[in-house]
This record gives structure tokens, C-alpha cells and sequence, in this order.
């Protein structure tokens, strides 16, 4: 009776630790793909990451390039720019030896710019060489003040200075110029 007994009850099987039904379920082509997926991802961001670090040095490396020919730019525009003034200076001087009245012309714009009232005494200092041009030329001048031509063997022909006591003016052709020299650099220096 107990060998039938033990007929009739099924077989006892050792309990699997693994779940087979699981192991069916994964698909290696899909854990191919996934993999691939993933390491598609982290090679894009390396790449990424690497081209950001070349641009960012090649960009530095642009900068250290253009800063030399900048530099080189500013000091050729300088230097040109005091070229001219030199140039100008040198066609001014020579037309003043030719034509000394136009003496008269620096004169009368220095004028523009110096205030004029009866309490004040305008003194216009000048090479000796142009008093004479300046005293014929404003022999019918009447400003509002008194004023005397003061000639000055320091001054060249062409530079005068006008003196109230007060304040003074450079009409020289080399204030004008260098006015106009401080003017481009400015506009360099802004453009």
C-alpha cells in the first residue's frame, strides 16, 4: 500500500532559482540595440564636448592672431596720421613764407575765440617779421578793448599768441594742427 500511495503522488522537483520565464522574454537583438543606442549617445556627448574644447582654443588662438595686426593698425593710423599733420605743417610754413599776410588770416581766427570787453588789454604777440603785415592789416580795427602788437623772437613766422591777461589763445598753425591731430585720434579712438 505505500508503494501505491507513492505511485500516485507526482514526482518532486528541485524548486529552479531562476526565472525562466524572464530568460524567454529578453530578446538579445534588443539588448544589441539598447547597447548601441547607449554608446551612440556617450560617443555624441564626447564628440560634442571635444569639438567645444577645439573651437574654444582655436578661438584663442584667432584672438592672439588678430591682436598683433590690431596693434599694428592703431600705430600705422598714429603714425600716418602724424605724417600728414608733419606734411601739413610743412605746406602751411612754406605758404606763409611765400604769402606772410596770410599771418593776418591766423590772427583773425585766434580772434574767434577770445573774449573781447573794454576792461581788458589784448596783447598779440607775433614773430617781428609780421607786425608789420598785422599793423597794416588791422589798421582800421576797432575792437571794443585796447591792444597793442607785441613782436616776440621766440615765435615763428606764423605762430602768434593772443593775451588778455586773463586767458590766452594759441593761434599758431601748429595748435590748429595739433587740434586737428587730437581731433583723429579721437574719432579713431570712438570709430
Amino acid at each position: 500500500m505505500d508503494s501505491n500511495r507513492h505511485a500516485a503522488l507526482p514526482k518532486w522537483q528541485t524548486p529552479s532559482l531562476v526565472d525562466r520565464s524572464a530568460e524567454q522574454q529578453i530578446d538579445p537583438e534588443v539588448i544589441r540595440r539598447q547597447a548601441e543606442a547607449e554608446g551612440y549617445a556617450k560617443g555624441m556627448e564626447n564628440g560634442r564636448a571635444e569639438i567645444q574644447r577645439r573651437v574654444a582654443r582655436l578661438q584663442e588662438v584667432l584672438d592672439l592672431l588678430e591682436r598683433p595686426l590690431r596693434d599694428v593698425n592703431r600705430e600705422t593710423l598714429e603714425q600716418l596720421t602724424e605724417l600728414s599733420v608733419s606734411v601739413a605743417r610743412a605746406v602751411v610754413q612754406q605758404e606763409l613764407t611765400l604769402q606772410p599776410s596770410l599771418v593776418c588770416t591766423l590772427v583773425e581766427h585766434a580772434l574767434g575765440f577770445i573774449q573781447l570787453d573794454s576792461g581788458r588789454h589784448l596783447r598779440i604777440l607775433l614773430n617781428p617779421a609780421d607786425v608789420p603785415l598785422l599793423r597794416e592789416h588791422l589798421s582800421n580795427w576797432q575792437p571794443d578793448c585796447q591792444w597793442s602788437l607785441v613782436p616776440d623772437e621766440h615765435l615763428q613766422r606764423g605762430q602768434c599768441l593772443l593775451n588778455t591777461g586773463h586767458s590766452t589763445v594759441d593761434g599758431s598753425v601748429d595748435a590748429r594742427l595739433e587740434a586737428v591731430l587730437a581731433q583723429l585720434i579721437e574719432q579713431e579712438g570712438h570709430g
